[in-house]
């Protein structure tokens, strides 16, 4: 009666354990043992069923009667020693290798011992239990993944896992996995474990990993360069015996191969992680020195481009903060000029609440992103993303809070009855509108970014079509005049002469035709010299005497 099962293949026992009943489940293992021989719909045995829940009398029990042979097995192909090392229980765990020993090196259904199970769960108590018993479960690896437990605690991570199995083990971490053909340092950085990178950088037990190379010939200073992570390269780099100049497969080394990385190449992290390894190899050609200055140029714009997307963040959350702030102090309705003067008119309604306290957040959202722009070290560019990341979230909260503010508002205002119809739209509208453009952001790019490349096609043509030739007509006009007026200038010597000679001749013109006196004798004088020497060296003759003749002739 008591081997009966139900439509699940559940018998007594099994109801008894998973219900709880430890002590009743003990007494029908007393009464009979093949209950435990039997497994459910599920292939849970009665055993594994006690290890996963942590019933060490019912385990004892199930052990105890020498001439039962209870079944160990669970779901999935995986036993009893599987499910107390997920639950944990180290008491049942002892109690299970030290009856059936050979439980440590089964596997489950997904190729995991129960070593790689405590490993992934980071359990260092069983880990110990687990290595103490059989030390040679730490070579076992999956046959799926290729996975020893020491590669499951690379990839994981866990340091203090690693060191526990290298002390039992230590030849252990030079294990390859096949699937991959890397080593335990090869997965670790390509699941950016830094940690574990670090403890196998400073363990001299474990050097002989970092110049290891995998299947294609990668070092793990190759697979760090290829996937431009900076800290992983820098703890490389900083190991003493590391080969800077080592190739692979296709000749490249790490300079190469970051220089060929196209993925990230406009990207901060590419950029130091260029920096690095180009400070400790040496260019092998004038075409890595040229790419590289190309490349610092690039990452030159990428940093005034960020510096620039910064200045217009905090210009906009100024202008959202002296927005909400005049806000604050011109309030929905006024001020009450009744008994109640100086308090605003609609002080005790929830919506003007609302509109005073999303106010502040977008004030106080704004500010904060203003004040992060003042802070800001513009070398550091870790800083600049991390900026980034900040001031958008910021920046949404502050835009939220303007809309809840207008809206709140407005419903303030306008919460007559006869209006209630109009403010009632507006608010939900006002509160929702941002976030229906936070939740459908990439559909809105995708439909504007066609609609904005379109409009920019469109004036495109306009200044090729229109003001292109206008452009050029005003140009050859204005070099026509430029022309002219450098030509009046060189020929302004010649004006001023011919103008000068112009004027001395219509001078000259003007003067009367008879001469003067005084010009006559200066003519006289001029043209008869001799004779005006003659009258200096004769003597003068007095008046009477030039008269005397006259007086003569008249007689």
């Amino acid at each position: 009666m008591l081997l009966k099962t139900d439509k699940h293949v559940d018998n007594a026992l099994h109801h008894a354990i998973r219900n709880g009943f430890e002590n009743l489940a003990v007494d029908l293992l007393k009464i009979e043992s093949r209950l435990s021989e039997r497994e459910n719909f599920i292939k849970e045995s009665p055993m594994y069923m006690a290890a996963r829940k942590g019933y060490d009398k019912i385990v004892d029990q199930l052990f105890k009667d020498e001439n039962s042979s209870p079944k160990l097995s669970g779901p999935n192909d995986s036993s009893a020693l599987h499910a107390a090392v997920n639950a944990g229980h180290t008491g049942i765990i002892d109690k299970l290798l030290e009856k059936r020993p050979t439980l440590a090196r089964k596997k489950d259904g997904d190729g995991y011992t129960p070593l790689a199970c405590a490993v992934s769960n980071n359990n260092i108590k069983i880990v110990k239990s687990l290595l103490k018993k059989d030390p040679s479960v730490a070579y076992i690896a999956n046959e799926q993944t290729g996975a020893t437990p020491f590669h499951v605690a690379a990839v994981s991570g866990f340091v203090l896992v690693a060191k526990e199995i290298i002390k039992c083990c230590p030849d252990c971490a030079y294990i390859i996995n096949k699937k991959y053909s890397a080593n335990a340092l090869h997965q670790a950085l390509e699941e950016d474990r830094q940690d574990f990178v670090d403890f196998i950088v400073q363990t001299p037990e474990l050097h002989r990993l970092v110049n290891e190379a995998q299947g294609d010939g990668d070092l793990p200073l190759h697979n760090a360069a290829r996937l431009c992570k900076s800290n992983i390269l820098r703890s490389l780099i900083s190991y003493k015996r590391q080969d800077y100049t080592a190739v692979n497969s296709y000749n490249h080394n790490a300079v190469d191969i970051v220089s060929e990385n196209n993925d990230l190449l406009k990207t901060l992290k590419w950029n130091e992680s260029f920096n690095l390894v180009s400070d400790v190899i040496p260019s092998l050609a004038k075409k890595q020195a040229q790419d590289e200055e190309n490349k610092k140029k690039e990452n030159s714009d990428l940093k005034k481009l960020s510096e620039r997307q910064a200045a217009n963040t905090a210009l906009v959350a100024a202008l959202l903060a002296t927005i909400t702030f005049a806000a604050a102090f011109t309030v929905p309705g006024g001020f009450s000029s009744s008994h109640d003067e100086g308090q605003p008119v609609f002080q005790r309604m929830a919506a003007f609440h609302a509109f005073l306290i999303s106010d502040t957040i977008a004030m106080c959202s704004s500010l904060a992103v203003a004040f992060f722009c003042i802070l800001t070290p513009w070398s550091d560019f870790d800083y600049l993303l991390d900026y980034k990341k900040i001031t958008t979230l910021f920046m949404w909260c502050a835009y939220l809070s303007t809309m809840v503010a207008f809206g709140t508002g407005m419903y303030t205002v306008m919460s007559h009855e006869k209006k209630k119809q109009i403010a009632i739209p507006i608010l939900v509208l006002c509160c929702f509108f941002p976030i229906l453009c936070m939740l459908y952001l990439p559909k809105i790019r995708l439909f504007c970014m066609p609609l904005f490349w379109a409009l920019k096609n469109l004036m495109l043509g306009f200044w090729r079509v229109f003001c292109m030739p206008l452009f050029g007509l005003l140009k050859k006009l204005t070099l026509g005049c430029w022309s002219f007026f450098c030509m009046l200038l060189s020929y302004l010597p010649k004006l001023r002469d011919f103008c000068m000679q112009l004027f001395r001749r219509t001078t000259q013109e003007s003067q009367p035709s008879n001469p003067s006196p005084s010009e006559r004798q200066t003519n006289v004088t001029g043209n008869e010299p001799q004779h005006n020497i003659t009258a200096v060296n004769e003597p003068q003759r007095s008046a009477d005497d030039e008269r005397q003749p006259i007086a003569d002739n008249n007689v």
